[in-house]
């Protein structure tokens, strides 16, 4: 699928997967039939980045839920799949993520796990405790 994205910097193609801008519903069959969640774009992005930190342009909430809903419904959708994030997404971006989703009364502590075990798995708790209270 390529897809055209309008940036600030003026457009320019994206090869995506199906994937990357599935609703949660299709996330789910898609990877029931052999979809990988971490198959990266063109760019090098995976599929949970562009739910946390999308490229320019990108289709945002096809569902139509509210962007909170759908942002993670998607995040568990991927997550719990074995989906990572890849090294173009700041650990900031996930923090501020998790930290929205709980401001908007979301449980996050599975995705807060997920995240230390998977993707920071270096870490201290210390350094863990200190990350999450930020």
């Amino acid at each position: 699928m390529k897809l055209i994205l309008n940036g600030t910097q003026g457009r320019f193609f994206c090869i995506a997967r199906p994937l990357h801008v599935a609703t949660p519903l299709l996330a789910l069959e898609l990877i029931k039939h052999g979809a990988d969640p971490n198959f990266p774009d063109s760019e090098g992005w995976k599929p949970l980045d562009w739910v946390i930190h999308p490229l320019p342009g990108a289709p945002r909430d096809p569902a139509g839920k509210g962007d909170s809903a759908w942002l993670y419904e998607m995040c568990q959708v991927l997550v719990k799949a074995g989906g990572t994030t890849s090294p173009l997404t700041p650990r900031e971006t996930w923090m501020d993520m998790l930290a929205h989703f709980e401001g908007e009364g979301y449980e996050t502590q599975s995705l807060h796990d997920w995240y230390f075990r998977y993707v920071c798995p270096h870490e201290t708790p210390r350094q863990q405790a200190l990350s999450v209270s930020t």
